[in-house]
């Protein structure tokens, strides 16, 4: 027993070297536009968060235990079992494509053994870091680097992605392909960058998502279309008009889709009503019956549903040790939102912000169409949290320049 431990905590040591290095070279290979060689302190910051959450999770069962019983018991027998094939084998190819989020953890049990999920947390951890860096890269390239260090601590100390970031889950890699998917956008947007670079890291990015949420990978897509629409169009007829042009044009064809979608796709919908209607094992958090079926039913459920992503779980639901736990989450979450709403009412929308604006769009409705649990849905939010960070660092980040501009003219005046 003693040589096991000893073990495994040799391989979270190696581990979490290699961690380190590897999100210190990101920071620097970053930094020439992104201002990430600022970020060291909030990364730092986030991973003693996360370290801290894996211990709070360790310590206390009731918090800890519902998820470590459930999704992680899975994901850990399907690495062992991965693990064991030959590397040759054609299920590392499957499992390459459609479970993305077991091939670090397959990879690290081939090397090192059965070296216990300390070290698989940490790479769950370096992924999510590197999520945060290359999102903070994306909001310097558009604010500067105030943007970026604004925007690298509210998405490195937000409380459920440090909680999640260290979870066996789909979460990591997820967000990681969704911050390459928002900083390729970016780039294009600000047409800075080339296009080489911006279609390798949108590719990438893309095949995160659908190798570990493959329907996400569909809206995620379509947002980066409505991306790209914009940008040509806001070309030619300008920022406002170009915007207002291809949101009336993706509304309507949303519309057009749902109410065709029961005639079209009537087994895909089928399919995923049978989804929503199945209550999997440890929700505790049900939301009212929606039906998809027909047209009425698919348009009710995809607004509701997008709205119970945002809001829910309420703070008061507090049953169990993991929902106390959430409330904190919750509310910051609140405190986020409405930041950023109350900053571009203010102060105007930036040009530059509409890639992440259209995810964050895209992604609500994909994820709210799948919803079962209200759990589920403080789940999912992981990912908007990463988005509405970036919006919230820049427009911090404007203000902040506005702030000292009005100063130095007051300056000059006196």
């Amino acid at each position: 027993m003693t040589d096991t431990l000893l073990y495994h905590a040799e391989a979270a040591v190696i581990v979490g070297a290699i961690a380190v290095l590897a999100l210190h070279r990101l920071m620097l290979a970053l930094d020439g536009r992104g201002h990430t060689a600022s970020l060291r302190a909030p990364v730092a910051a986030g991973l003693g968060v996360r370290l801290a959450a894996i211990a709070v999770g360790a310590a206390v069962p009731a918090i800890g235990h519902k998820l470590a019983t459930t999704d992680e018991a899975a994901y850990v027998a399907s690495t062992r079992a991965l693990a064991a094939l030959p590397i040759t084998s054609g299920k590392w190819l499957a499992v390459a494509v459609h479970w993305t989020e077991i091939m670090p953890w397959a990879l690290t049990y081939k090397l090192l053994g059965a070296c216990g999920t300390l070290p698989l947390r940490l790479e769950q951890i370096a992924l999510n870091l590197a999520a945060v860096i290359v999102v903070a890269a994306a909001a310097g390239r558009i604010g500067g680097r105030r943007a970026a260090l604004y925007t690298a601590w509210i998405a490195a100390l937000e409380p459920s992605s440090a909680f999640f970031g260290g979870l066996l889950a789909k979460e990591s890699l997820c967000l990681l392909g969704e911050a390459l998917l928002v900083g390729a956008l970016v780039d294009a947007w600000i047409a800075d960058a080339g296009w080489r670079k911006p279609v390798l890291a949108a590719v990438v990015g893309l095949a995160l998502i659908f190798g570990t949420r493959s329907y996400l990978a569909f809206f995620a897509g379509v947002g980066a279309l409505l991306t790209l629409v914009a940008l040509v169009l806001c070309e030619r007829v300008g920022l406002a008009r170009g915007i207002a042009t291809v949101s009336g044009a993706a509304l309507l064809a949303a519309l057009a889709g749902i109410f065709a979608a029961p005639h079209v796709v009537p087994g895909t919908l089928a399919n995923l009503q049978y989804q929503l209607d199945y209550r999997y094992p440890g929700a505790d958090l049900p939301l009212p019956p929606a039906a998809v079926t027909n047209a009425g039913g698919l348009l009710s459920t995809a607004f509701s549903r997008s709205v119970d992503l945002l809001v829910r779980p309420f703070p008061w639901q507090t049953a169990d040790a993991a929902q106390k736990a959430a409330v904190a989450g919750t509310i910051v979450w609140y405190a986020l939102l409405l930041a950023a709403l109350w900053l571009i009412v203010r102060r105007g929308l930036d040009g530059r912000l509409v890639p992440a604006l259209a995810l964050l769009a895209c992604e609500t409705v994909g994820f709210g169409l799948t919803l079962v649990d209200s759990g589920e849905g403080f789940r999912h939010r992981v990912n908007l949290v990463l988005l509405v960070a970036l919006v919230l660092g820049v427009m911090l980040a404007r203000g902040r320049r506005r702030a000292a501009a009005s100063w130095r003219q007051g300056v000059l005046i006196r």
